[in-house]
């Protein structure tokens, strides 16, 4: 039989021992994951190229440098004046204009456009030079990677 001058644990200890161990153990399972993994994998923090498989490709200094190639490029940048989306101001504008002219407006609206183009082209352009740049090894292994990186998608 059980001692009566003992105390038995009290649901509450019960439930935070149960808590503190669940924390713990998604703890554990986070750093785990985040070393089996690898920890610097994908193109670098603020730059993603959307390039699908050949991004996936890129080995983690060629997205670095292709990153650094557009980061020199000035007219990528988004201007200053606190305006996220490129083309509000003149989107604002032509709203407001009295009368309205549906035609100004539509030029408005092709600004944002205009810019994901330059940026399209850009990228191609830094990931052609950076291929370019490569040993004939470097761009072997590359369409091995991209290879696999196609099938995998599939």
């Amino acid at each position: 039989m059980a001692d009566p001058a003992t105390p038995r644990p009290r649901r509450f200890w019960r439930i935070l021992l149960v808590v503190s161990l669940a924390l713990n153990i998604a703890v554990v399972g986070i750093v785990a994951g985040f070393a089996l993994r690898g920890g610097k994998e994908g193109p670098p923090r603020g730059m993603e190229f959307s390039l699908g498989p050949i991004g996936q490709a890129l080995q983690p200094d060629d997205r670095r440098a292709i990153a650094s190639e557009l980061r020199k490029n000035r007219d990528l940048r988004p201007k200053r004046g606190g305006y996220r989306l490129v083309g509000l101001p003149e989107m604002v504008a032509a709203l407001q204009a009295d009368p309205f002219d549906p035609a100004v407006f539509a030029d408005a609206l092709q600004i944002p456009e205009t810019r994901q183009v330059k940026i399209r082209d850009a990228v191609r352009a830094a990931v052609v030079s950076q291929i370019s740049q490569m040993t004939d090894a470097e761009r072997e292994a590359f369409a091995t990677r991209l290879q696999d990186a196609g099938k995998r998608r599939n």
